[in-house]
């Protein structure tokens, strides 16, 4: 370790509070993020047999990637557990979020989050559906 030239840091300043750092530290947090992929109609995640009633404008899809729905220009929140990888994601394409953590650094990273204002982080012990109405209300409704 002492001889490395280069350390890299799967984080970066948008999802940490300021700290110092050695300079041959290197943020790559977010290195997997790109642009999401077109995607049109209605995307519903389905498995089983073809409702009979279902709109001409809706997609069953037994799977999706995140990254392509986060991208997306109608997509204007985003429910998640807090990973990392979730919330690079979320940052890149600029979608607010609400967290709901379960454990190991999910707790912190909403934390950033809602102190940068970009989540509204809620208990997974105590939550209601009325909290996560609200929640998202209050998300998707804020001024950027």
């Amino acid at each position: 370790m002492q001889k490395a030239d280069m350390c890299l840091f799967r984080s970066f300043w948008d999802l940490e509070f300021p700290c110092p750092t050695l300079p041959n530290f290197e943020f790559v947090g977010g290195l997997h993020c790109k642009p999401a992929k077109v995607l049109t109609k209605v995307i519903w995640r389905f498995e089983g047999k073809k409702p009979d009633t279902l709109g001409a404008n809706t997609r069953l899809l037994k799977w999706i990637t995140q990254n392509d729905l986060l991208g997306h220009s109608k997509t204007t929140a985003f429910v998640t557990h807090g990973g990392a990888n979730r919330v690079f994601e979320a940052i890149y394409h600029g979608i607010p979020m609400v967290g709901i953590p379960l454990f190991v650094e999910q707790h912190d990273n909403i934390a950033y989050m809602e102190a940068k204002g970009a989540a509204i982080k809620l208990d997974f012990h105590t939550i209601s559906t009325a909290d996560l109405l609200n929640a998202l209300k209050k998300i998707i409704n804020k001024p950027s």
